[in-house]
């Protein structure tokens, strides 16, 4: 299996092109503890990928996951070997005795309204290889889900932005598309799509 598996990963990796039932997801809506059930915001989407593309995304994160790693400013915690959300609230501390004002920002839906075509770009700044873009961007693109509620199942629908929920690569690939945001006066603390903005003085009318 090991051998016929190998065999196949490097014919799709040499071609870029994968197979349509790679492309295709099973999304089930799990209502929310004490949600309304007539509410969409009351379901949380799971959406169920191929195991043999999964496994694929692996190893594609095997070779490009050191080089992306390189660019990734410090701030980021979140997916990254050897960090975490822990790192995180460790580092955001009341130091010197000044008092410590904090902006939480959330950011709405980032991994399903990124821009593909940007991120591949970006890709392409850290990883100039055209095989590997080719083959990312065909994992991101014509992507086909299935809404599964209850005994009802949706009519298929097609995405063409944003990374797909459960992929292996996604959460290096957002941490890639956003690693050059601005810099700031203050601290940044990222947990991949959640931010903190941190800054200390001892006059509150200063913070």
């Amino acid at each position: 299996m090991k051998k016929w598996l190998s065999l196949f990963y490097s014919d799709i990796i040499t071609s870029g092109k994968l197979p349509k039932c790679f492309k295709r997801a099973k999304i089930l809506a799990l209502q929310k503890p004490n949600k309304a059930s007539d509410d969409p915001k009351s379901y949380r989407p799971i959406a169920l990928l191929s195991v043999c593309l999964k496994l694929l995304e692996r190893l594609i994160l095997h070779r490009i996951g050191p080089a992306i790693e390189r660019v990734i400013p410090q701030e980021q915690a979140g997916f990254r070997p050897s960090r975490s959300c822990t790192d995180q609230v460790l580092s955001l501390t009341f130091q010197k005795q000044l008092k410590t004002a904090v902006t939480f920002v959330d950011l709405t839906a980032a991994y399903d309204t990124v821009w593909k075509k940007g991120l591949i770009l970006k890709l392409l700044k850290v990883i100039p290889c055209l095989k590997i873009a080719d083959l990312i961007c065909a994992i991101l693109s014509d992507r086909l889900i299935n809404v599964h509620l209850n005994e009802k199942v949706s009519k298929t629908r097609k995405l063409n932005n944003g990374l797909p929920q459960g992929s292996v690569l996604a959460p290096t690939l957002f941490n890639l598309y956003i690693h050059d945001l601005p810099q700031t006066v203050c601290r940044k603390f990222n947990y991949a799509d959640d931010m903190a903005f941190a800054t200390q003085h001892k006059s509150s009318n200063q913070l």
